[in-house]
């Protein structure tokens, strides 16, 4: 706090404010031989447009000898100020953390409880503060000497548990023993909450609470606190998703902003030792089994495999609509995941029951996560789509399969904005029309309805649920097109010079009679790749 005061340095420039200024510099000597002199009448209740009278400042600063020595003079320990924040200066120091000031605040007036002027709506948002910055000796403080109900018991376990509390213009920075302190708070929380007369045998957190603690890697020992103390570690969001479907993918370390993010392995064997079910589904029927074999690496996948002895019974496992676990990692592009469970003998050429095999799942631009649906702006790449393509076809995947909707491989493919006429997906295009795929075969376009909304496409039976009501999911379905006018309309170039050295019809229109080359014109990609696509149309050859 002390070196965080050195940039007040230019504040308390006026003499009227020299207390703030010894509290600010910590010259106790001085403070003491202004309140002494006689000769100047100070006035104590005075305060500073910013940071209100001495004695809430010395709390916010949280040096209690100042507070001492502003108590002794006769400043009043029940005055409400509005700066630095509106309160008492008990308030400020439960607000700041600073324990031995509360104390000392706290026991000039719990000694006459009619002279402690706070409301309980006050006293709970103490509370609740006090948790939220991860004071636990504040909110220790708090919890002994006032009785609370279990909802803002509570809601203060909330505000401990959730990472935003770190956020803002200017956050403090965690570092290892706040994590330890964050820990010890935690435990304290749920102590007081079991011990709550009102709690009625109900669950001492909900999901909310177990869910923030999973989805942080540095809150670790916040999930233990709450597992070792009982929370239940299936108990699921409104949207049905347990601790153990959010692990599934990695997880932010530390701040939200940092765009750091790790496997939580060691949240995984935790949920797990504690019995939490690997194959309870959310409201979209994913397990977190699933999900894990989408997003995890695969140490993490082999954690979700390790609850039942029989592991072959889970690789089996199915959602409601037919997609194995072979569907899913295809559809991350899980490199190390397929070859796991093409080893353990999944069928590369299983089909959904909208006749999805893992190829298709492969070829098609997905969310990184299928937990962010609508948004997360990361994809499946190029290269990892052809990537895992060719895994699956090295093992024996038809690439002449046809979904329900229409779709071939080469319309999956031709979904992948790339401006490389030689790169991997020309390369796969010229692959798979070498292995029959019909090059004018017609399906079904889900256009987009803007640049900004141009994510990854539903794959398998979400497909087709999102067809059946585009305007959910801001599509607009083009009737029967070719892979020639879906690539150019999505930037595929290599696409469209593998099909145009195939010999398709570069003069094909739609059903309005727009032609290829106006799709392009007002499609969403750049303008040098609608040049570039434009002169391959032109020329009619992709050599």
């Amino acid at each position: 706090m002390r070196q965080s005061l050195s940039k007040l340095s230019g504040q308390f420039q006026d003499a009227a404010d020299a207390m703030h200024a010894c509290i600010r510099d910590g010259d106790l000597v001085r403070l003491q031989a202004l309140l002494s002199d006689s000769s100047h009448a100070l006035d104590l209740s005075r305060a500073h447009v910013e940071y209100g009278p001495p004695l809430h400042f010395a709390a916010w600063c949280g040096d209690v000898d100042a507070v001492d020595l502003l108590l002794d003079a006769g400043a009043d320990p029940l005055l409400i100020a509005t700066k630095p924040y509106r309160g008492q200066p008990l308030y400020l120091a439960v607000y700041t953390g600073h324990r031995d000031v509360v104390k000392r605040l706290w026991s000039l007036t719990s000694a006459s409880r009619a002279l402690l002027h706070w409301s309980d709506d006050l006293k709970a948002e103490a509370l609740i503060h006090a948790a939220a910055y991860w004071h636990h000796d504040a909110t220790a403080v708090l919890l002994q000497s006032s009785v609370f109900d279990s909802g803002t018991i509570g809601a203060a376990l909330d505000a401990a548990i959730d990472d935003r509390a770190w956020g803002g213009p200017n956050p403090p920075t965690p570092e290892g023993f706040d994590y330890h302190n964050h820990q010890r708070l935690v435990g304290l929380l749920i102590d007081a909450l079991k011990a709550s007369a009102d709690l009625d045998g109900s669950p001492f957190c909900g999901a909310h609470v177990l869910l923030s603690a999973a989805s942080n890697a540095n809150l670790v020992g916040a999930l233990s606190t709450l597992l070792a103390k009982g929370a239940e570690p299936d108990r699921q969001d409104g949207a049905g998703y347990t601790a153990l479907h959010i692990v599934a993918s990695p997880v932010p370390v530390g701040r939200w902003s940092s765009g750091r993010q790790a496997s939580n392995k060691a949240a995984i064997e935790m949920l797990v030792r504690h019995g939490a079910s690997v194959v309870v589904p959310d409201n979209k029927g994913d397990a977190p089994l699933q999900l894990a074999a989408f997003g995890a690496d695969l140490p993490s996948f082999k954690l979700y495999l390790s609850p039942l002895s029989n592991s072959e019974a889970l690789l089996v496992l199915t959602n409601l609509n037919g997609e194995t676990l072979l569907h899913y990692a295809a559809a991350g592009c899980n490199i190390g995941i397929m070859e796991h469970l093409i080893a353990q003998g999944l069928d590369v050429n299983a089909r959904n029951t909208n006749g999805w095999t893992p190829l298709m799942c492969a070829l098609t631009p997905t969310l990184s996560s299928p937990l962010t649906y609508d948004k997360a702006t990361a994809t499946t790449t190029p290269a990892e789509s052809t990537r895992a393509a060719q895994l699956l076809l090295h093992h024996g995947a038809d690439a002449r399969i046809v979904t329900d909707e229409g779709w071939t491989t080469l319309h999956a493919l031709a979904l992948h904005c790339d401006v490389d006429a030689l790169g991997r997906i020309a390369e796969m295009a010229v692959q798979i029309i070498g292995q029959g795929v019909d090059p004018e075969a017609r399906a079904p376009l889900p256009t987009l309805h803007s640049a900004q909304h141009r994510q990854g496409m539903p794959w398998g039976h979400r497909l087709r649920k999102a067809m059946m009501d585009p305007s959910v999911h801001r599509l607009v379905l083009q009737p029967s097109l070719t892979p020639l006018q879906w690539a150019a309309q999505h930037g595929a170039v290599g696409v469209v010079k593998a099909l145009l050295a195939a010999g398709v019809d570069a003069t094909v229109v739609d059903a309005s009679g727009t032609s290829v080359v106006d799709m392009v014109h007002a499609s969403y990609v750049q303008s040098e790749v609608v040049d570039v696509i434009v002169a391959l149309l032109r020329d009619g050859k992709g050599s």
